[in-house]
């Protein structure tokens, strides 16, 4: 089972308040800090291909700005992966480098070998969960590895296309006349913001009340 939606919500939520600010006749203007993250989160069942979208936004969120709202979060964030051994068609994993079995870019990864699941943690983080909850957890049993190899097997007809020869055709067509015909077919609702996974665009803007207000971002 997938998920329709990425889980950028819970790292960079679509309305979120920077600060609020209020005025008073004898002291000015006052402000304070918005709430940031402080309580810790789980998310489970993330996808190696959400996962490595996340990649992405901390290249963004850590750069040379650094967004201490989004880092804040994803710090408290253990992600709990599940393996992918059955992609649709239209998945794309191999052509930008990602193996839909790995745990590369969870804490903990979930595999779903036949009647059990095989768990791992990739990072100090996921162990220290795994650690603390290990009551609900049973010893191996020595064919896990074999089981999820025989899974994996699945993956070897995957798709995989050269996008670097992609860019390539497409620079020559930038200027194409068809792109105004399928640009036309766009309604401008934003709903791709949504969807996308990678997607970091936002915008600032304040609401002013009779004594304060506050700044927020939103996409």
């Amino acid at each position: 089972i997938n998920s329709v939606l990425s889980p950028k919500n819970a790292f960079f939520p679509q309305t979120e308040t920077l600060f609020r600010f209020s005025r008073d006749d004898s002291r000015g203007f006052g402000t304070e800090p918005g709430a940031e993250a402080d309580r810790e989160q789980v998310i489970f069942g993330i996808r190696p291909c959400d996962a490595r979208s996340l990649r992405l936004m901390d290249m963004v969120f850590s750069g040379q700005y650094e967004d201490s709202y989004y880092l804040n979060r994803r710090e408290k964030t253990t992600l709990i992966g599940l393996a992918c051994f059955d992609p649709a068609e239209t998945c794309f994993c191999p052509t930008f480098g990602i193996d839909p079995a790995s745990g590369e870019d969870v804490d903990i990864l979930f595999s779903d070998i036949d009647d059990r699941y095989l768990v791992e943690a990739s990072t100090e983080k996921g162990a220290a969960l795994l650690d603390r909850f290990a009551e609900f957890f049973a010893e191996l049993r020595g064919d896990e590895e074999q089981l999820r190899e025989a899974r994996k097997a699945g993956l070897a007809g995957m798709k995989k296309l050269d996008v670097n020869a992609i860019a390539d055709k497409m620079a020559p067509l930038y200027e194409g006349d068809y792109w105004e015909s399928i640009g036309m077919k766009c309604l401008g609702c934003g709903i791709c913001t949504y969807l996308c996974p990678t997607c970091h665009c936002f915008d600032i803007a304040d609401v002013n009340l009779d004594e304060g207000g506050e700044r927020f971002r939103c996409w």
